[in-house]
């Protein structure tokens, strides 16, 4: 997510972050009940476009050099990057509180209590579930209606799970 300078228009950023392999999934006014710090005038919520994205991220200097984890690298690079040229603040998921998609469709049951359980978690994925979640990819990502129109390649979705696990 990225808060975006008051003179940008939406159409402005779309086309910027589409040259990095993003897209802009929507955009945001936050208001006190959503629990977002007030320096924060507008969000962006950005997505990797796949399968674009995971092609290019393969060839990546973060991943060429073998660095722990890449993505991440790759992630702050690139949308700081984008943040450099349209003035806004970045903020990333992996750097703050969970941004837990689709709750109810999790088949591994991850979010038994509305939160995110990260140790029963891992616990059933590197077990019982360990080809389904693992090899395919995040089973709530497969599951959510929203996400299944988002071509993401397995390879793509596995490189994740590993991450997770490891």
């Amino acid at each position: 997510m990225a808060t975006i300078h008051s003179k940008m228009t939406y159409e402005e950023v779309s086309l910027e972050t589409e040259k990095l392999y993003l897209s802009v999934l929507g955009g945001f006014q936050p208001s006190n009940s959503d629990g977002v710090s007030k320096k924060f005038k507008t969000l962006f919520l950005l997505r990797a476009r796949a399968p674009e994205f995971w092609l290019a991220f393969q060839k990546s200097e973060e991943v060429q050099m073998g660095s722990n984890d890449p993505l991440d690298l790759w992630s702050m690079h690139i949308v700081n990057m984008l943040a450099g040229k349209l003035q806004p603040s970045a903020v990333f998921p992996f750097n703050g509180p969970l941004y837990a998609p689709c709750f109810t469709a999790c088949p591994v049951r991850a979010f038994p209590s509305g939160t995110y359980d990260v140790a029963s978690y891992k616990s059933d994925i590197t077990g019982v579930y360990r080809k389904n979640c693992v090899s395919n990819g995040y089973a709530a990502r497969r599951s959510c209606p929203l996400s299944q129109n988002f071509g993401r390649l397995t390879e793509q979705s596995s490189f994740h799970m590993r991450a997770l696990v490891t």
